[in-house]
């Protein structure tokens, strides 16, 4: 009898030596996992020069009887992508005067991990985006209300929800690292102005989705001064929420590293509420009128 106690003593003495070894690994791991800011503001988006864009005037008009016939436009120094190397926007000119500016989605990190392998990409490749022409990009689709729209999209490539403006390290263990340009917000900014300065547009319609959704939130302002006329959104499952529970996405962790409220008018700040990002719009819509947000 005393023997099978003894035993019993001795086995949850080696689970408790088991559970405070992994709690200590734990700690040790959650310890090595460091955010540090490179750069506080990567720069000014409304001091880039955009000469270096072609002019729309020489982009031939997308007659496509299916899906959009995308053209690359390579962006000027320094916009660059998540890997700090060139990048890009697509153009597919429509015959109307009416503009789709949609955010592409895919993820989003604010650690070496999440960085790592929740980012669908930090180097977006046009082999692949290109292929975007179904849905809003069919031109062939009678059902499509885009059809003879000019479509301007931006893929995803920095990590940020399209809203960074902010340079991070990130490591997790001696010999992982790896630096992020999150400037989403400001590649966005430098395309929209360069897009504006192209002509006048009788309609304007920010778009996203997922990733993309939560950059119209963050681009809803800055394109209503921009282009300096009503603004429609769809935000396509962008809901503007964050977690409470994961740390690595909750309002204190993705504004650290991505900066995105240093991009915002200091009265939207005041309309945060409960930490959730979606109530920054309502500076926009009571600021100015026939702009209108919608969430799907």
């Amino acid at each position: 009898m005393v023997d099978s106690r003894l035993e019993v003593a001795g086995v949850i003495l080696l689970g408790c030596f088991i559970l405070t070894g992994a709690f200590w690994s734990i700690g040790y791991i959650a310890s090595l996992q460091e955010r540090e800011i490179v750069r506080e503001t990567y720069g000014d988006p409304y001091e880039v020069s955009t000469s270096s864009l072609p002019d729309f005037d020489n982009l031939s008009i997308d007659n496509s009887e299916g899906g959009a016939d995308w053209e690359k436009v390579t962006l000027p120094y320094p916009c660059v992508d998540g890997e700090n190397t060139e990048t890009y926007v697509m153009v597919s000119k429509g015959s109307s005067e009416n503009l789709l500016f949609y955010f592409e989605g895919g993820g989003g990190g604010t650690d070496y991990l999440s960085s790592k392998f929740m980012t669908v990409t930090l180097d977006p490749r046009f082999e692949y985006t290109k292929k975007k022409n179904g849905g809003v990009f069919n031109r062939g689709r009678e059902q499509n209300p885009f059809q003879d729209w000019t479509y301007v999209f931006v893929p995803y490539g920095t990590g940020d929800f399209q809203s960074g403006n902010r340079v991070m390290r990130y490591s997790r263990f001696p010999g992982m690292e790896m630096t992020v340009h999150h400037v989403g917000y400001f590649n966005g900014v430098v395309i929209q102005r360069w897009v504006e300065n192209q002509r006048s547009f009788d309609k304007v319609v920010l778009a996203g989705s997922s990733a993309g959704g939560y950059g119209t939130i963050m681009h809803f302002n800055s394109t209503r001064e921009i282009f300096d006329q009503p603004v429609t959104v769809i935000d396509d499952a962008g809901p503007g929420l964050l977690s409470k529970r994961t740390p690595d996405f909750t309002h204190s962790t993705t504004a650290k590293s991505w900066g995105y409220e240093n991009n915002l008018p200091k009265g939207a700040l005041e309309y945060l509420e409960d930490n959730e990002p979606i109530y920054y719009v309502g500076y926009t819509l009571d600021k100015y009128e026939n702009s209108f947000f919608g969430l799907y």
